[in-house]
């Protein structure tokens, strides 16, 4: 589905309104909007700029219009023109004709387009009852504004209860993928069962640098008797993030407040010693092999869209994180050999990130 800003800048010239100084007419708008009615449906952000665009137009054509109605009575209302003014009651029985009501409204949005029509014609209908009230020249404009904007007000409204949002495209994008992954699952079923039993490794993987990791920080705290302070001091690279991580993998020791208070520490430092928890540590090394499973089996997925069905046979050697190989057998005899490398890239702040993309050797 294009999107009601490329499909302006693909038909119109996109120095336009979009950027300033409108060339986006009327009539671009409701073609775009016909093309939603054929498909069935438009972003809640195509929705909203059509009004947007739409109102801004409306209001620019009303205020031309509205002028000519105030030329027309604004001779007959002013105070300062005693010679044509009209009289107190002829005022207020200028205000109650559909003449006066156009006058009033300052400006004319989608929702009431309609009554615009309806303003035309009742003063048609009543012309003769309105006299000096009554001038074609002005009644005309009004319907042609109204003929304009009409049925691209109509087409909009009616689009209204065919919106979606991004999250409803995703939730559909997400299931259109699920359902293509179950297809081919059944048909890639030996790929899988050699890739769970390899996950197998992974999260051992996983778990044991975990638990490195948390001794090796645990070791440091020993250094320093087990004070954060201590740690603080001695350690040039020391922020705030260092201190969380001590913090999440240890606990205070009991006697935490009375060897601060010894050594004259302020309150708020009470709880700088520390001790090692073993609960804790398991928690840590739980949730790495946890992230670990959910990383591979989102790259199981990912292999299985890239390969498809027809898969009879396959192995896996290495790290798909640091560097493995998978290899398949087809059903029509032929070998795939696929290598998975951790790159790192940079985002458009410069910030870097891992990606790990599986490739096919020739």
């Amino acid at each position: 589905m294009k999107s009601f800003k490329s499909f302006i800048s693909e038909n119109v010239d996109t120095s336009s309104w979009l950027k300033r100084g409108s060339v986006v007419t009327i009539e671009d708008v409701e073609t775009f909007l016909n093309t939603c009615v054929g498909n069935g449906e438009i972003m809640k952000k195509d929705w909203d700029n059509g009004k947007y665009v739409i109102s801004h137009l409306m209001e620019k054509d009303w205020d031309n219009v509205n002028k000519l109605i105030w030329n027309f009575s604004w001779p007959f209302i002013d105070n300062r023109n005693k010679n044509t003014r009209w009289t107190e009651d002829d005022i207020e029985q200028w205000y109650k004709t559909p003449m006066g009501k156009m006058g009033e409204k300052s400006i004319v949005n989608i929702s009431q387009i309609d009554s615009v029509k309806k303003l035309v014609d009742a003063a048609r209908k009543g012309k003769s009852n309105y006299g000096k009230f009554y001038d074609e020249s002005y009644i005309t404009p009004v319907e042609n504004f109204w003929k304009r904007y009409s049925s691209v007000c109509k087409l909009h409204t009616d689009l209204k209860s065919k919106i979606v949002t991004v999250s409803h495209l995703r939730a559909v994008k997400k299931q259109e993928k699920q359902s293509t992954f179950d297809i081919m699952k059944t048909n890639a079923q030996v790929m899988i069962d050699a890739l769970m039993d390899h996950m197998k490794e992974i999260k051992k993987y996983a778990g044991e640098n975990a638990s490195k990791y948390v001794d090796n920080q645990w070791e440091l705290l020993k250094e320093r008797d087990w004070d954060l302070y201590n740690e603080m001091m001695s350690n040039n690279a020391y922020t705030k993030d260092s201190l969380q991580k001590y913090l999440s993998i240890t606990d205070v020791d009991p006697k935490s407040r009375e060897k601060n208070e010894k050594l004259g520490g302020s309150f708020r430092a009470d709880a700088r010693f520390r001790i090692p928890s073993k609960a804790i540590k398991k928690r840590v090394v739980d949730s790495a092999m946890q992230n670990a499973e959910e990383d591979y089996k989102a790259f199981i997925g990912k292999m299985v869209m890239k390969i498809g069905g027809g898969i009879v046979g396959a192995t896996v050697k290495g790290h798909p994180w640091k560097g493995s190989t998978l290899t398949v057998e087809m059903v029509d005899g032929t070998n795939q050999v696929w290598d998975t490398q951790m790159i790192i890239n940079y985002s458009k702040y410069g910030r870097p990130f891992n990606q790990f993309p599986s490739r096919r050797k020739k």
